[in-house]
């Protein structure tokens, strides 16, 4: 048995699959993505679950045993890069959990308000943005303990084909096998990344981000995620920590009002 030791949000499922699939030519399934983006509906497939190699859990996060006669652990090191992927997908995963509405962007804010016991949506923005920039990700960096051989597992590959396929080789050589490519693994990879709220997001942002610090004017979608990622950045690149991108319940819906918010600061 070899064990995927990961937390919460870091997508140990997907790779649990991937691994089965493509390194030890487990059964196929057909779909392995829920509405959120986590792909756990795999431990509802029974045909899977009998011949499965590779287990996943949060083993070193809440103090779990290893399952009997595992001889490696694939750790997924979380990647700091990637703080605000991890926030989002775990806030989608939580309310996929608990909710059978659709999943739209009001939907989480409505539940997550009510969650945090949050007083309006500028204190959940603030509330996010506060993690972000002040990386209270320690959840995220739990590292295993044991004399088992441990394989580290970049988070950050998860999102660039080539790196991914690089990492998995990676633990294929290091298991002594060898890893099958075909145009299901790109497929499924593929996948991954359309479902994954928090890197699509972090993407929207940066866009924004970009559109922003060049004066283009550009449409700022109505995203409380979103709107945290960009005041989070602009802290780092501008003294910006008060205004309106702060305190006004409602965000600016277009990147010329944030310009000109930098403009009257660093005059």
């Amino acid at each position: 048995m070899i064990a995927i030791d990961f937390s919460p949000s870091l997508r140990g499922h997907f790779l649990e699959y991937i691994i089965n699939r493509y390194i030890y030519n487990c059964d196929e399934i057909t779909s392995i993505f829920e509405d959120s983006g986590a792909s756990d509906v795999i431990e509802n497939d029974e045909r899977y679950q009998r011949n499965l190699i590779v287990k996943c859990d949060h083993y070193s996060e809440f103090n779990k045993p290893y399952p009997q006669n595992t001889t490696s652990v694939i750790y997924i090191k979380h990647n700091t890069r990637y703080d605000f992927v991890s926030m989002v997908n775990s806030f989608y995963r939580v309310f996929d959990r608990t909710q059978d509405t659709n999943h739209s962007s009001a939907d989480i804010l409505k539940f997550h308000m009510n969650n945090l016991d949050a007083s309006s949506v500028s204190d959940v923005r603030n509330r996010l943005y506060t993690k972000l920039f002040k990386r209270h990700f320690d959840e995220l960096h739990i590292t295993p303990t044991t004399n088992i051989p441990v394989i580290d597992f970049d988070f950050g590959s998860f999102f660039t084909l080539h790196q991914f396929i690089a990492s998995l080789r990676r633990v294929a050589d290091s298991l002594n096998t060898h890893m099958t490519f075909n145009k299901a693994l790109v497929n499924d990879w593929s996948n991954f990344i359309k479902v994954n709220q928090g890197y699509q997001f972090m993407n929207i942002a940066e866009d924004v981000i970009d559109s922003i610090i060049k004066g283009k004017s550009k449409e700022i979608e109505d995203n409380v995620f979103v709107h945290a990622y960009i005041n989070c950045h602009l802290s780092h690149a501008f003294p910006i920590y008060t205004g309106s991108i702060f305190d006004d319940e409602k965000y600016p819906t277009n990147t010329y009002e944030i310009y000109n918010l930098i403009n009257e600061i660093t005059a």
